[in-house]
């Protein structure tokens, strides 16, 4: 019969892919969790985890199952919430990912008068870019991710809580400042500051530049050959 705490140390394992630091995050021993896991892949008759690959992984099914669980888990916990706001005892960990830019702005709108009315709820912040957010709720280490939309990432539900403008900052002296409008056309120019790898406003401004250039592209695709001449 497979068991919830089962369940647990298999998730465990796939977030740390290490046997140590899992045993580690549920505070039990490696020798135990080893033996629970060994216990689940005989009575389930497969094998979870490839032992022989570092960094350990999962083998297909065991992935399948993997994803399962923490649907299971997840499940379990709504029980739990269920059951805790009945008798009016809402509390627990709720563990908020934001990214940098956001969060001197956006955290205090919120986080003071929502602990007032859970006392109750401890909160976790935690920093990060885009990219690690969102690798740290698809492996259930965070509860919420506050970041820039679209994501597209499947296993993730998205919902807009505000829109922002996108502005430019330029040199007096530059060219683009004396515009009244700028459009996609102005700022798809090598000139423009991108912030590093992993920040999501990066990637938004290159697919706005990306989707300029595309279209001049399939413009001039459509264009005659006697056309070209007069561009």
């Amino acid at each position: 019969m497979i068991t919830l705490t089962q369940l647990e140390y298999i998730v465990a394992v796939d977030t740390y892919r290490h046997f140590g630091r899992a045993a580690e995050s549920c505070f039990i021993t490696q020798p135990t969790l080893s033996m629970q896991i060994k216990k689940l892949e005989e009575d389930l008759e497969i094998i979870i985890f490839d032992r022989s690959r570092h960094p350990l992984l999962p083998t297909d099914v065991g992935q399948r199952i993997i994803d399962q669980a923490r649907i299971v888990l997840k499940q379990n916990e709504e029980i739990n919430n269920i059951v805790k706001d009945h008798k009016n005892q809402v509390s627990g960990l709720i563990r908020i990912g934001i990214i940098p830019t956001m969060a001197p702005y956006l955290l205090p709108l919120f986080i003071g008068n929502y602990k007032k009315k859970y006392p109750n709820i401890f909160i976790k912040v935690v920093e990060e870019t885009t990219a690690n957010i969102v690798k740290l709720l698809n492996k259930d280490l965070i509860d919420v991710g506050i970041l820039a939309t679209p994501l597209k990432e499947e296993k993730i539900n998205e919902k807009p809580i505000f829109y922002e403008e996108m502005l430019i900052y330029a040199n007096p002296t530059h060219p683009i400042h004396k515009l009244k409008e700028i459009t996609v056309k102005d700022i798809a120019t090598p000139e423009i500051w991108l912030l590093s790898d992993g920040h999501c406003f990066r990637d938004h401004v290159i697919n706005l530049c990306s989707f300029w250039e595309l279209l001049i592209a399939s413009s001039l695709s459509i264009l005659k050959p006697d056309h070209l001449k007069h561009l």
